[in-house]
């Protein structure tokens, strides 16, 4: 079953849908999983939290860019045409920055707090 696509009505609502928040939310669930097998349960659970926001924020800044990178075949598809950018409801290059922004400060939290092997795996998947 398709979904009709809804076009954001306020600024935040179209800010919040350039995080594909349905993809994130699934990366949150198979981070917490991982984090849970892998540590033997959850020893550190400020550790974990930290995990949780640096992997939501890298995922959600991976969103904002991906919709910045495929604005112009958003244009023109049916069923992407509503999204924030092909409608102007915020601009390519605040889109840019927003995504820019969430995944370095959510690198830098799973630097500083986790480790440097986590950021840079959550970088470059």
């Amino acid at each position: 079953m398709r979904r009709t696509p809804k076009q954001a009505t306020s600024i935040a609502e179209a800010y919040f849908e350039l995080t594909k928040p349905s993809i994130t939310f699934l990366i949150l669930i198979s981070t917490a999983l991982g984090f849970y097998l892998g540590g033997d349960g959850i020893q550190d659970y400020v550790k974990f939290l930290i995990t949780l926001l640096g992997s939501c924020l890298v995922s959600s800044g991976a969103g904002a860019l991906n919709h910045f990178a495929e604005m112009e075949s958003d244009w023109l598809m049916e069923r992407t045409k509503k999204r924030p950018l092909p409608t102007g409801l915020i601009e390519p290059d605040n889109a840019r920055i927003f995504g820019l922004g969430l995944t370095l400060i959510g690198a830098g939290l799973l630097y500083y707090y986790v480790n440097p092997l986590t950021s840079v795996l959550a970088l470059i998947t």
